[in-house]
């Protein structure tokens, strides 16, 4: 039976407690303020004179006059990974992204730090190697994503559901994806009756190239906020969007832990190794139980990866 609200209020008791018992205890941790392309663009809009258009920016934008603080950090790196080209950037272009937006962000700010002067002295060292993926894997992502949407367009009826769940598994499996990994915990979610993730993949199937893009970077920022913790795991990494589906999507995963393979986790080549909570209420028509099962059988699809690649 899926679970009611009664029972998901339950699941969520631990983290009800923390909140509770933490109250009045005060974060040591840095933040850094991680702005997404919407963000960014409402920055530059407001940087050239324009006024925010809705009660959305409105509220964005009194967010951040009233959080330009010396205490404060904000970078426009997770919207710099994504981009503005629409799919992979060459190093020029990711170069002219990095100084535009870097420069937007230190203009807009008069009191927070940013990365700006970093960006101004190190864009030649940083677009060598673009956080983000490398051509390759990002199609296999794109193409997963094409194969596996149609799938789920429509609400699966519960006979067909283990059905789809194993195409959607095999298919992360036959492109070289882990499992686990936030593009497929997308997918399932999809099947599983979440509207927030169904709000984020806009599962269709003839979207756009730049559409199929947009969605990828979007369930992305998960691996990238794990990729940053990698690199800083002294600091509290904040996703900042005014795009409410993919707030919550992001809310789902709590990042623990992340592991790079090489001495220098931003390269381009760095596999990122990321451990994160997952809350149940990304499947909200599956019980206890059903979740329990499903992170098993996600977990034996991951050892067949792995055993697969160690064969070839």
């Amino acid at each position: 039976m899926p679970r009611s609200q009664s029972d998901s209020a339950n699941k969520n008791n631990g983290d009800v407690l923390y909140s509770i018992s933490h109250q009045f205890t005060l974060r040591t941790r840095p933040i850094v303020y991680l702005l997404d392309r919407n963000i960014v663009s409402l920055i530059r809009s407001v940087n050239a004179g324009k006024v925010p258009a809705d009660d959305n920016q409105r509220r964005m934008f009194e967010w951040l006059r009233t959080s330009d603080k010396k205490e404060n950090f904000f970078s426009p790196m997770t919207s710099l990974a994504e981009g503005n080209q629409k799919g992979i950037m060459s190093g020029e272009q990711f170069r002219a992204v990095i100084l535009s937006e870097s420069a937007s962000i230190g203009t807009f700010f008069k009191h927070a730090r940013t990365d700006n002067q970093f960006f101004d002295q190190m864009v030649d060292t940083f677009c060598s190697f673009p956080i983000g993926l490398n051509e390759t894997p990002y199609a296999d992502y794109i193409r997963f994503l094409k194969t596996v949407s149609p799938l789920i367009v429509d609400t699966v009826s519960v006979r067909r559901r283990e059905s789809v769940r194993d195409s959607i598994i095999n298919e992360a499996i036959a492109r070289g994806i882990v499992p686990s990994h936030p593009v497929v915990m997308c997918c399932l979610s999809i099947l599983y009756g979440s509207d927030v993730s169904r709000r984020v993949l806009k599962p269709s199937e003839a979207l756009k190239k730049d559409e199929w893009h947009n969605a990828f970077s979007d369930i992305q920022i998960v691996s990238r906020l794990g990729q940053f913790a990698s690199i800083g795991p002294d600091v509290d990494f904040v996703f900042m969007t005014m795009d409410k589906a993919l707030r919550e999507f992001v809310d789902f995963f709590t990042v623990t832990g992340a592991r790079s393979s090489t001495d220098n986790p931003a390269s381009r080549t760095a596999m990122i190794e990321i451990a994160a909570n997952i809350k149940f209420d990304i499947f909200p028509e599956l019980s206890e139980q059903q979740i329990l099962e499903l992170r098993q059988l996600l977990v034996d699809a991951g050892k067949r990866l792995s055993n697969r690649d160690d064969e070839m």
